[in-house]
């Protein structure tokens, strides 16, 4: 700033002016004094002058270094003030925000690292940030640890030049894998002589720490009509996926356990109470259900031969005389026998 103005008389350069010409005097000191003073007084006093100075800049950014000049009422008349302000400029601060890394074998939950290392010319004194991080790594592989950073109360991120550094999370196979078996479902019925069958797993659905995961691509099934056992075939690939739907098959061993589907066959004794029977109580076997059943009778002989079985360890031939039947039929008789006697019937034709 120059300030530039007349004096009366000789007198004043006494008090610190330099006399330029006869009557007309330059305030060079106050000048100086101007630049010496601006950086740590708020005002300066320079013959019969205030200087005040009302310039200033907190945030980021640039403005006027602006001053108020107030002269002695009774020199005001004679000078001529001429301002020329500078500007104060406010730098933004540098910061780095570095966010920390981290690596894991693979066991179905993220991977995560909160830790910021603040670099840089730091945060100024009483301001800061807190931060959000959004990095996260769950399956084999590697990313950013990214984050956010939210400023706290007072603090303006307009006024840094913040530079983010992110860390990397990274998530190995595993040494030793996990197991999982898978069962089949069984099934048992009785035998009725239609065609049976099982499908299906008892569940493709299991808990590992705390995480659930999912078996496919895998079918099992088997079927039968006789009486007996049938394995359980299990055909296709399975593929295991968490419950983000991720393919994570190659951290897991998959077992499979065995199933069958069984037939029970039906017990001769206890079907054959169903079938009629003779008089002695036992049923009578093979025989037809349009059969008609005579008492025994002395009339012409019609011969049947009765074979007892092997298992008795005996062959005997029973003769037995029935009624004769009506001309040109087939007599239908009954046989009395022992009970306690298991046989074999075959029927000839009644002879006339």
């Amino acid at each position: 700033m120059v300030l530039m103005g007349w004096v009366p008389n000789s007198q004043e350069a006494e008090s610190g002016l330099m006399v330029l010409k006869s009557n007309k005097y330059c305030f060079i000191r106050g000048v100086i004094a101007f630049k010496r003073r601006i950086a740590n007084k708020d005002s300066v006093i320079i013959h019969h002058m205030e200087i005040e100075f009302v310039g200033s800049q907190t945030d980021c950014g640039t403005s006027k270094n602006a001053i108020r000049v107030t002269l002695d009422p009774s020199i005001a008349e004679y000078y001529n003030i001429v301002k020329n302000e500078g500007k104060l400029t406010v730098e933004k601060r540098p910061v780095t925000l570095t966010s920390a890394s981290g690596s894991k074998e693979y066991d179905g939950e993220p991977l995560t690292n909160d830790d910021v290392i603040v670099g840089g010319d730091g945060w100024a004194d009483g301001q800061g940030a807190t931060y959000s991080f959004t990095g996260s790594q769950k399956i084999v592989g590697s990313s950013e640890n990214a984050f956010e950073c939210i400023p706290n109360e007072g603090t303006n991120l307009d006024n840094y030049q913040i530079n983010k550094t992110y860390g990397t999370l990274t998530v190995t196979d595993r040494s030793e894998k996990y197991h999982i078996t898978l069962t089949p479902n069984s099934k048992s019925v009785t035998y009725d002589g239609t065609e049976k069958s099982v499908s299906g797993f008892e569940t493709l659905e299991f808990q590992i720490n705390g995480q659930t995961f999912y078996v496919s691509g895998v079918e099992a099934s088997a079927t039968g009509t006789d009486a007996g056992e049938y394995p359980v075939k299990v055909s296709g690939q399975a593929v295991v996926i968490d419950s983000d739907g991720n393919d994570v098959t190659d951290q897991f061993t998959v077992n499979i356990d065995d199933a069958k589907l069984t037939i029970v066959g039906v017990d001769s004794d206890k079907s054959a109470s169903n079938l009629p029977h003779t008089g002695c109580g036992r049923p009578l076997r093979d025989q037809p259900s349009s059969a008609v059943l005579h008492p025994f009778q002395n009339s012409w002989v019609s011969s049947w031969r009765v074979v007892m079985p092997v298992f008795f360890r005996m062959l005997c031939t029973w003769a037995c005389t029935v009624p004769r039947a009506s001309c040109g039929e087939l007599a239908m008789f009954w046989l009395s026998l022992p009970c306690s006697t298991s046989f074999k019937m075959t029927r000839s034709r009644a002879v006339r």
